[in-house]
């Protein structure tokens, strides 16, 4: 047996260890409804395998939209818009017991059970080519007028598929409360343009990433700063204006607001520190296209095809990829479900690809799904559960298990030939393509906190410690305390969410003034517990670590 042959017996043996492991075996497209295996409250697994007209293993999850603690999110590669490529497996892992802003409150926690690719991105860079929404926030706008703003869900748990949509200028503006002034915002999570004003999201990156020429305005939000057309406003407090300093940090909770020029001039006079301001944002659809209500959308992403339309099957016949058999990701919804579906492609005689109209007629046939998008397919098409890839990503990203794009079997390159050819695209060992974003179906957890430490409260470092920017290590360290160090418990304005668990730990908001001046998030476990002024005397030394 050839290298090939190990790889692909290897990868057939594990899949249906794991399958077995879980109870999920593969089934034909007649299965049963009470086939599904559970997975978490609200989310259940299906593998199907279909003999006509090609052998096709299509694999399959679907959310109870009913049920108010399962959800879908989206997931950004090292959770920075413009960070590079990163694996399904890795983007699920990332988010996994993260908090997020489910129920319209920040510090319910992610499982993230399911897990597929996103839609198209820059090779290079990672950045989506299209809109992303994630966790609330309006994170990269949708391009105007340009057909590609896929699957969307609210806060509602109401989902849509838009087409084509644009932004007025006169929607996009924060206005501030104690005078009533208004400035429009002339870019989201952008590079700084000259004489303009830009508005950071937490997902851009961990800073601005700006040059000394403007001012940064930091702003505390009470929620995300979503779509939310006016009079309605996501409200925040100025906390800190920074000017001619550049690249200002990003806490999760937080926005910059970055401006030059005359922009610059104009947000010096109109915002002080301590202002409330609120922030308006809204979508609107081409007139040609279905209105659909984007306010409080919670999670979006961009999609390709559209080819499941109120029950009808539509391709777009122009485009010959559509009526080829290959390996595809898609996701679609009914009245009662959200499904996520992935297809394998170009293994000879056990999963040869599917064409759009043929994963169309399965999604409405057999699962009942009356509106669906596909996502970027091909090479990247994954489904993860539980953390790991249940698909056969090796033959769906490298086309090196036999079969040519005509159908034909051929000799397929050897493993380490492919793998050097596409050093750099692929995670290793598993060969999972890397990619910009995910879709996630998530379990929501609830908020759990400690109250060992109280705000105002004084405490020390344990050991050099990571001061993140925000409640988990999935957010960047802003720096190292070291160990001794004095800090303050500092409360926040909106929302309480001092000692509040995430990524297994439990997460304190603290201040620090040796140094220079610093707010940020420590693991609880970094810190010793002091007593007030008033208490009796207690030694806690430095512990080494």
């Amino acid at each position: 047996m050839n290298q090939r042959r190990l790889l692909l017996h290897r990868f057939r043996f594990i899949l249906s260890f794991l399958l077995l492991a879980l109870g999920l075996a593969p089934l034909s497209a007649g299965a049963a409804p009470d086939a599904w295996t559970p997975l978490a409250p609200g989310i259940d697994f299906q593998m199907f395998h279909l003999t006509q007209p090609r052998p096709l293993n299509l694999f399959v999850t679907r959310l109870n939209r009913s049920n108010s603690m399962a959800t879908i999110e989206t997931a950004i590669a090292n959770g920075s818009l413009a960070s590079g490529r990163q694996s399904i497996s890795g983007m699920a892992a990332r988010y996994d017991q993260a908090i997020n802003y489910w129920g319209e409150t920040w510090g319910n926690r992610n499982r993230v059970v399911a897990a597929i690719n996103g839609y198209y991105f820059n090779l290079s860079s990672g950045e989506p080519l299209s809109g992303v929404i994630h966790s609330g926030w309006y994170a990269k706008p949708f391009s105007d007028y340009v057909g590609d703003a896929g699957f969307a869900w609210n806060l509602n748990g109401g989902a849509f598929i838009g087409r084509c949509v644009y932004h007025q200028a006169r929607d996009q503006f924060f206005t501030v409360l104690r005078s009533g002034e208004t400035r429009k915002i002339n870019g989201v999570n952008v590079p700084r343009p000259a004489d303009s004003l830009v508005l950071y999201t937490p997902q851009y990156a961990a800073s601005t990433q700006t040059d000394a020429t403007g001012v940064e305005v930091l702003v505390e939000m009470s929620r995300p700063a979503m779509l939310l057309p006016s009079p309605a406003r996501a409200l925040g407090t100025v906390t800190r204006i920074r000017d001619r300093h550049g690249d200002t940090p990003i806490p999760f909770d937080h926005v910059v607001l970055s401006a030059t020029g005359s922009a610059r001039a104009d947000l010096l006079q109109k915002l002080l520190v301590g202002d409330e301001i609120g922030i308006s944002q809204e979508i609107s659809d081409c007139p040609s296209a279905p209105q659909n209500y984007w306010t409080k959308t919670y999670a979006a992403l961009g999609g390709d095809y559209h080819f499941l339309v109120n029950g009808v099957v539509t391709i777009d016949t122009d485009n010959p990829d559509a009526r080829v058999p290959n390996s595809r990701s898609a996701v679609g919804y009914s009245t009662v479900y959200v499904y996520f579906i992935v297809a394998d492609g170009w293994n000879p005689g056990v999963s040869e690809g599917v064409t759009v109209r043929e994963l169309g007629e399965f999604a409405r046939n057999t699962l009942g799904v009356t509106n669906a998008v596909t996502l970027d397919s091909g090479g990247s098409s994954t489904m993860v559960i539980n953390g790991l890839p249940v698909n056969n990503t090796y033959c769906n990203f490298t086309r090196q298990c036999g079969m040519s794009s005509g159908g034909q079997t051929r000799e397929a390159e050897k493993p380490a030939e492919v793998n050097s050819k596409y050093a750099g695209a692929v995670a290793s060992p598993d060969f999972e393509p890397l990619v910009g974003t995910a879709l996630l179906m998530v379990a929501v957890e609830p908020i759990a906190q400690s109250r060992v430490f109280v705000p105002d409260q004084t405490a020390l470092t344990r050991w050099p410690s990571e001061l993140r920017l925000g409640p988990g290590t999935n957010y960047a360290v802003q720096s190292i305390l070291p160990g001794g160090a004095s800090v303050r418990i500092v409360g926040m304005r909106y929302k309480d969410l001092n000692g509040v668990l995430a990524k297994g730990a439990f997460w304190q908001r603290v201040e620090y003034s040796g140094g220079g001046e610093a707010l940020g998030w420590v693991r609880q476990d970094d810190l010793i517990w002091l007593p007030p002024p008033s208490a009796q005397s207690v030694y806690l030394p430095f512990v080494a670590r």
